[in-house]
This record gives C-alpha cells, sequence and structure tokens, in this order.
C-alpha cells in the first residue's frame, strides 16, 4: 500500500558524528525493502537540532538507488534538542501536499532521539495525531525520556526503545501495514464548528442544513438563502438562522400555494 513516511532524525550535539551514522543506516536498513515511487512509498528525511531541515522532501527520489545515496549524503549538524519544534515543521510543511505528500495516503513519521528535548512535545505530537499522521517514537542510548515518548508516540505499538547505539546499525522497521489503523479523529477535540465525518487517516468537517462551509474547511457559516436567491418567497424574505421564512407585502396574505404563495386579501 502507498505510503508517505518521513523520518524525523535528531541530529543534536548529544547524538554525535558516529551515532548519526549509524543512525543513517537504521533508516537505510528500513527503507531498504520498501518499493520507492510515487504510486507506492515517498520518504523524506528532517533532521532536527535546535532548527528543523528538510534534508530532501517525500517526492524527490523515485527509486530506491537514489533514495539510499541521498541518505548516506545526509551531513550530521550538531546542536540543541527541540523535538517539538520539529513534529510542528513537520505537519505544516513536510507532510503537505506542496512537498509531495499524497491526499488520502497514510502518513507515518518515525522520530528517532537520544535524549529529552529542550521543548515540549506534547502539543506538537496531539497535532499530529489529531491530523491522522502515525507517530512513531524511538529512544535511543541511556539519555532518552520514556514520558517524552509515550507523548509523541500514537500508541504503545508505535514506541520503541534501543539500549545502544550500535543496535541500530543492524535493526530495521520491517512492515508498516501494522500501524494502519484509522483512529477515529470525530471522537477526539478537533475544529469541526458543527458535523465531523471520519475518513481512513482523517477527517472532514460538514455543516447542518442552511449553513455552507468556510475555505478553511472548519467554521459553518449561515447561508442568507434570500441573498442567494435560494428560496420560494415570491415577494419578501426573511433570512433567520439556519433556514428563512417568507413574508408578504401589505394588502396580501400568505397561503401553501407553492407558485404564489402571496395571494391578494379578500378584505
Amino acid at each position: 500500500m502507498p505510503v508517505d513516511l518521513v523520518f524525523l532524525l535528531d541530529g543534536s550535539g548529544s547524538i554525535t558524528a558516529p551515532n548519526f551514522e549509524i543512525t543513517k543506516s537504521f533508516v537505510q536498513n528500513t527503507t531498504s525493502d520498501f518499493q520507492i515511487g510515487t504510486a507506492h512509498t515517498q520518504v523524506g528525511v528532517v533532521q532536527y537540532e535546535d532548527n528543523p531541515y528538510d534534508e530532501f522532501p517525500l517526492n524527490q527520489y523515485a527509486t530506491l538507488d537514489e533514495l539510499l545515496t541521498a541518505i548516506r549524503n545526509i551531513t550530521y549538524r550538531g546542536g540543541g534538542t527541540q523535538t517539538g519544534k520539529a513534529i510542528d515543521h513537520v505537519v505544516d510543511n513536510s507532510l503537505t501536499e506542496s512537498h509531495g505528500a499524497r491526499p488520502g495516503v497514510p502518513k507515518v513519521v518515525i522520530v528517532v532521539t537520544d535524549g529529552q528535548s529542550w521543548d515540549s512535545v506534547v502539543a506538537p505530537a496531539q497535532r499530529a495525531n489529531h491530523s491522522g499522521i502515525i507517530m512513531v517514537a524511538i529512544g535511543v542510548g541511556s539519555g532518552y525520556d520514556i514520558n517524552e515518548l509515550m507523548e509523541i508516540a500514537s500508541s504503545n505499538d508505535t514506541l520503541g526503545t534501543i539500549e545502544y547505539f550500535l543496535r541500530c546499525k543492524y535493526l530495521k522497521v520491517n512492515n508498516l501495514t501494522f500501524l494502519f489503523q484509522d483512529i477515529n479523529e470525530c471522537e477526539l477535540p478537533n475544529n469541526c464548528s458543527q458535523l465531523c465525518t471520519n475518513t481512513n487517516g482523517s477527517f472532514a468537517c460538514a455543516c447542518q442544513e442552511g449553513f455552507v462551509l468556510e475555505p478553511d474547511g472548519e467554521y459553518c457559516q449561515h447561508k442568507d438563502e434570500c441573498a442567494t436567491g435560494e428560496n420560494h418567497c415570491d415577494q419578501v424574505c426573511e433570512n433567520t438562522p439556519g433556514s428563512y421564512g417568507c413574508l408578504c407585502e401589505d394588502g396580501y396574505i400568505l397561503t401553501d400555494d407553492p407558485v404564489r404563495p402571496c395571494q391578494g386579501s379578500p378584505w
């Protein structure tokens, strides 16, 4: 099945250059069995320390050989550790259509870190999970914070720890299909102002009758049937929340006639 997969790699100073090379081996091992391409698995890599950096976007490489070479050529950066900021970057940039993400395709982020973030991961991770992104959190070494990893991971099934960096060199995530149990985002806090419809890997907002969805895809604005002409009034239209009502001018009375509801008054 097609997947949009982003590796979010901790490139902070505590990792060290040799261990970052081992992290890259883990990424190569994990992707080596995937069928790469726009109709299959797309892979992007973001390295972060104080700031996140897109090493390459999802749709840049269409063959496995190109992808493995690009991973091998990633340069270790060094710096602080701001995992929350990096997760926000992935949600707002790396997993958007402008960066190659495909609508309706499952989204997975694999976070590999060796330490505790300098900023909070709670809100960014919640945003990611509520967006339908499957968050995999992998802690390596002895400095990671297990509570922080639990805050990042979508579930206990997407949480892992590795005691020694060297073991990463020989490990890989063999199969991503076990991750794709749909989360009903409509049962979670979301930004829909009226109705929410769960979809595979995401959700969509909708509106009650008499309202229209704003361009933001979340807020429902009252539809003015009187202004749009979507009414059956022949004289006066009165707009009401979620509907409208017909009125007649002086000298007429309102009837049930569907064609000419306003009839001349017999008095």
